[in-house]
């Protein structure tokens, strides 16, 4: 997933006259993608084939269908409750970040990924 040893500094300021500062570090990587990984291990074939399905798609939350809804119950059902996806809606989910770029990069290795990017 692109730069493995990639931090973010953030600064928080309470606004108060003597404003501490507190720096902290958000390590993106190598243990957000070690639970992306046990997290996608854990999918079958079906369900990985749903994240990169809704991989292809951009940042904002993806519309389903009602019949994709229903179709794809079992499989979304899976991947929110391992974090892989987000519910907005009923019919609205979305994929985090870093969940997008790791499922494109499985797609991108996938031979599948033709068929995925025309659905």
């Amino acid at each position: 997933m692109g730069d493995r040893n990639k931090t973010t500094n953030q600064t928080h300021s309470d606004g108060g006259d003597n404003a501490d500062e507190a720096k902290c570090e958000v390590n993106t990587a190598p243990e957000t993608e070690a639970k992306i990984w046990a997290s996608w291990q854990q999918l079958d074939a079906e369900e990985r084939s749903l994240a990169m399905r809704l991989g292809v798609y951009g940042p904002d939350p993806i519309p389903l269908t009602d019949n994709q809804e229903k179709e794809w119950r079992k499989g979304l059902a899976r991947l929110v409750g391992l974090s892989l996806v987000q519910r907005s809606q009923r019919l609205m989910v979305s994929l985090p970040p870093l969940v997008r770029q790791f499922v494109r990069e499985r797609l991108d290795e996938s031979p599948e990924r033709e068929t995925l990017r025309r659905s």
